[in-house]
């Protein structure tokens, strides 16, 4: 719908000889085939943009700002770091002395560069002039709530746990009276806010080792889905998908975990999405190897080897894996510590402080036989037979004190 009423727009500009309406409508456009997935088709429409910057004599018309952040932005997500920060640097310098607006995507595109860059000081000093633009009379009501949901999600990518709960608790976003809710916001926005909560549960599942959290994050994004596949929004259905399998291998579920990412792997292979993989770092590294592990007979739809070794290849491989592109890259073996899921981490600090069978069952609300498996399952993935060797082993590895 969105792409048939800029269709029109385009039209309009036509007759009407307004070249601002054409270009900002044409990429608009590719915005919402980027939107599809369809990152290729997106790049098709910004050169029919770009041509209609040019001037007789060559040169770019300021206008052609606006190109280079949406262009930029797709060389960020395919991975083209120095292409897309040249790109975005050289938008956003035009784009702040005509039109406000187009340079407040283009600041936030710059930001994530920069943090994958590692710059986190300009990323940092950029983000802060973001906050600023989306609080001036010129933005629209929603951009600092997008600017400030973009914040707690680069919080949580740098391992900065701290600022992110800070970020969160002023946000206002979801309280115990009221959570997030489509009636409050357009729905783009109510689908941003509802990935960055899952997010923000999954860090704070992991942090605690509570799995109410993990269940939370579960639920919003299982809520986003059938909507995302319903709009076709490819690109939201890659990030939920990737979400899904961060939560299960969280629990140590690594079936459903594998099932999930594979699939986010083969939707974004064909388009070159990277960046949205890469920008979860050791996360996504732990869930890439554990999913190597897993049998791949439950479906037909998978990603290639090729792509996923090359996204390995970005993951900061050792220096002897890039020296030698032939060897066939294994991450290293995960300690124990990674593999046990998050309840059997309480079952095994229960069994450290001596408890029972039974006293673990009442103290976690576990049926009995629940408990026996994951104490099963702790021996098992601790190569040990029974509980004391249990405890001495986590000891030993620094799983529990």
């Amino acid at each position: 719908g969105a792409i048939q009423a800029l269709q029109e727009s385009v039209q309009l500009g036509w007759q009407s000889n307004n070249l601002l309406v054409l270009i900002v409508a044409t990429c608009q456009i590719a915005e919402m085939q980027a939107i599809q997935g369809h990152l290729s088709q997106a790049l098709a429409t910004l050169e029919k943009a770009r041509l209609m910057t040019r001037r007789p004599d060559g040169q770019d018309l300021p206008l052609s700002a606006v190109v280079d952040i949406s262009v930029g932005e797709i060389y960020r997500e395919r991975g083209q770091l120095d292409q897309a920060r040249e790109l975005l640097e050289r938008g956003c310098a035009a784009a702040r002395n005509f039109w406000s607006l187009s340079s407040l995507d283009g600041m936030i595109s710059l930001v994530r560069v920069y943090q994958a860059q590692g710059e986190h000081q300009l990323a940092g000093q950029w983000l802060q002039m973001a906050a600023q633009m989306a609080l001036s009379t010129e933005s629209s009501q929603w951009d600092d709530v997008y600017v400030t949901a973009m914040e707690i999600r680069l919080a949580v990518q740098r391992g900065d746990h701290t600022a992110a709960w800070q970020l969160w608790q002023q946000s206002g976003f979801s309280t115990a009276d009221a959570g997030i809710v489509l009636e409050k916001y357009p729905y783009q926005v109510y689908e941003y806010l509802l990935l960055t909560q899952a997010r923000f549960y999954l860090m704070v599942g992991q942090e605690r080792h509570e799995d109410q959290f993990l269940k939370q994050a579960e639920d919003s994004l299982c809520l986003l889905l059938p909507q995302a596949k319903r709009f076709e929004r490819l690109s939201s259905q890659i990030e939920i998908e990737l979400l899904l399998a961060l939560i299960h291998q969280a629990r140590g579920e690594f079936e459903q975990c594998a099932q999930h990412l594979n699939l986010a792997l083969a939707q974004a292979e064909s388009e070159g999405f990277r960046r949205i993989f890469l920008d979860e770092g050791d996360a996504f590294a732990r869930a890439l190897a554990l999913t190597a592990t897993q049998p791949a007979e439950y479906s037909d739809y998978l990603p290639s080897q090729a792509f996923i070794q090359s996204l390995r290849q970005d993951l900061e491989l050792p220096l002897h894996a890039r020296m030698n592109p032939d060897m066939p890259f294994r991450f290293p073996e995960l300690p124990p510590a990674a593999e046990l899921s998050l309840r059997e981490l309480e079952v095994l600090k229960l069994l450290a402080e001596g408890k029972s069978n039974q006293e673990i069952s009442l103290k976690l609300c576990l049926a009995l036989n629940t408990v026996k498996r994951h104490i099963y399952n702790i021996y098992s993935k601790l190569d040990v037979n029974k509980r004391t060797q249990a405890v001495a082993r986590a000891r030993q590895l620094g799983i529990i004190d």
